[in-house]
């Protein structure tokens, strides 16, 4: 039990340990850039104020999500698949923030076209008491 609560205490303690523990799955999954036609890798901005960092290597798909880096309500990661425009994921609450929950995510990845491209992630399903809904980042270039 002490091993456990020593991680609890790193996890929250590190936010950095977090980002690099994504990136070593994606090097340990052999680098795949993306599946199909849909690239996910990058910084994803949330309706629940939250800030993701996904990793997509194929069509395995990770997450680190937060509402804030200092003291925040929620943190939490997600593993999941894409298959399609279609991305189901189970994610649960780190103890970084004061929520402690868990439960699945199905989303819809879709593509608006204004000034720029925007992509956008839109929750057609969640369970756990799940706060966002709509995820959107724009591409630059």
């Amino acid at each position: 039990m002490g091993d456990l609560m020593d991680l609890s205490k790193l996890l929250k303690e590190n936010r950095q340990l977090l980002i690099s523990f994504l990136l070593f799955l994606l090097l340990l999954s052999g680098f795949q850039v993306s599946a199909g036609d849909y690239d996910l890798n990058g910084v994803w901005n949330c309706d629940d104020n939250g800030k993701y960092y996904i990793v997509q290597t194929g069509e395995d798909v990770y997450w680190f999500g937060e509402q804030k880096e200092l003291n925040p309500e929620w943190a939490n990661l997600a593993i999941g698949k894409i298959n399609g425009n279609i991305i189901s994921l189970k994610w649960f609450d780190l103890p970084k923030g004061k929520m402690k929950q868990n439960g699945e995510l199905t989303l819809e990845y879709s593509e608006i076209k204004i000034s720029d491209t925007h992509q956008a992630l839109t929750a057609v399903g969640k369970t756990g008491n799940f706060g966002g809904s709509k995820w959107t980042r724009t591409l630059l270039g």
